[in-house]
């Protein structure tokens, strides 16, 4: 409570798992965190850093955040912590990893699209999916999705529900890749929009 007062950008993004919930405060270069007790909800956390907190995800015991130039009107690196259970709070994970565009984060995967190339015309190189065996464990690159594999369009919005990602394909299609054990095209479909989530 107060937080609009006195940071007109509180709540900019906001995401929830469980009990837990982020809340960026882009102009207070701060991230939130919260976690419901009964009826309400009290502040457990909050990480003060050294840039724009554009957005935020959380998973389990772990905590995405997005840095944003606003000089230069440019993404930076994703940065990436995980709470820990003998300071009560939030740590570094591990090195950030480059991903200007939509994110996906779970406790197993984390999933990014982002153009690291100066020349074409596409709108993401494509889909870069990570993994890791715990949540204490740093993510590592599993699998990279190439945008030339597919459309100018690929990747520049996708969703995860499991093992299955849904990424769009670009023209109205929807592209599904299972993972067994590595994501594999499985299935197409012209939509107009795809939407995927807990059942």
């Amino acid at each position: 409570d107060g937080g609009t007062k006195l940071y007109p950008r509180f709540g900019y993004s906001v995401d929830m798992d469980g009990d837990l919930a982020c809340v960026a405060a882009v102009l207070e270069n701060a991230v939130y965190i919260f976690q419901q007790v009964g009826d309400g909800w009290r502040e457990v956390d909050k990480l003060l850093l050294d840039h724009r907190a554009y957005e935020c995800l959380i998973a389990g015991k772990t905590l995405a955040v997005q840095p944003y130039d606003e000089i230069n009107d440019i993404f930076g690196d994703l940065r990436l912590y995980r709470y820990d259970d003998v300071v009560d709070k939030f740590i570094d994970l591990q090195d950030p990893i480059p991903a200007n565009r939509f994110k996906v984060l779970s406790e197993d995967y984390l999933v990014v699209s982002r153009k690291t190339s100066a020349s074409g015309d596409s709108f993401s190189d494509g889909v870069y999916i990570y993994n890791r065996q715990d949540e204490q464990d740093a993510f590592t690159l599993l699998q990279f999705l190439n945008s030339s594999d597919y459309d100018e369009m690929f990747g520049l919005f996708f969703a995860m529900d499991k093992d299955t990602l849904v990424v769009d394909g670009g023209f109205n299609v929807c592209m599904l890749f299972s993972s067994f054990p590595c994501f594999c095209f499985h299935s197409h479909a012209h939509i107009s929009f795809c939407i995927c989530s807990e059942p």
